[in-house]
């Protein structure tokens, strides 16, 4: 192994390098408000895939979860994990329990799952999770992407639902947020 590799002082010197590479590109591309038609796969290139909806900080779905009181309902694979029960309410999950972040992982996983069924069924919208090209936020709730934004304008159920849905989506992703930290759609 070279000695760059086994020095934990060149690691980090890597580490410190990798992120300013990633936050000059992050201040090149900022987020965009609108899609131009060339960034549209339908316009017959390969444009980068762009992503159109609410950045989350990590722990924001289970801290929404227990907030609001939400259950998860076990499945017959993972019964036994949660203590031979049908639900396992976020509402109980305690301090301790989100210290540990190998369990953490997966009431991560599971929240998110939770929070999309609710905000899908309140507002009828279709999402999705997705990666924002940002070190800030470690996730994102897309509404649509540019490879597929023109199907979902052409879903006639659709009209009069996306601005509605848009406010219900915006209210859930700022709740509980300081001012100062308020997510838009981007």
């Amino acid at each position: 192994m070279p000695q760059h590799r086994a020095d934990s002082a060149y690691w980090e010197g890597d580490q410190y390098l990798l992120e300013i590479k990633w936050q000059r590109r992050i201040a090149n591309r900022p987020p965009r408000k609108t899609i131009t038609p060339r960034l549209l796969v339908s316009s017959g290139k390969n444009p980068p895939l762009l992503l159109y909806g609410w950045p989350y900080k990590k722990n924001y779905f289970v801290d929404y979860a227990r907030r609001h009181y939400l259950v998860y309902r076990t499945t017959k694979k993972n019964h036994a994990a949660f203590g031979d029960r049908d639900e396992f309410p976020f509402d109980e999950l305690t301090d301790a329990d989100c210290q540990d972040e190998r369990k953490m992982f997966t009431y991560r996983v599971l929240a998110a799952m939770v929070v999309m069924d609710q905000l899908i069924d309140a507002t009828g919208l279709h999402l999705e999770l997705g990666r924002p090209l940002s070190l800030e936020y470690q996730g994102m709730l897309v509404l649509w992407k540019n490879d597929d934004i023109e199907e979902h304008c052409a879903i006639p159920a659709l009209l009069g639902t996306l601005e509605p849905g848009q406010r219900v989506i915006e209210q859930a992703m700022n709740e509980g947020v300081d001012v100062a930290e308020k997510v838009e759609l981007r």
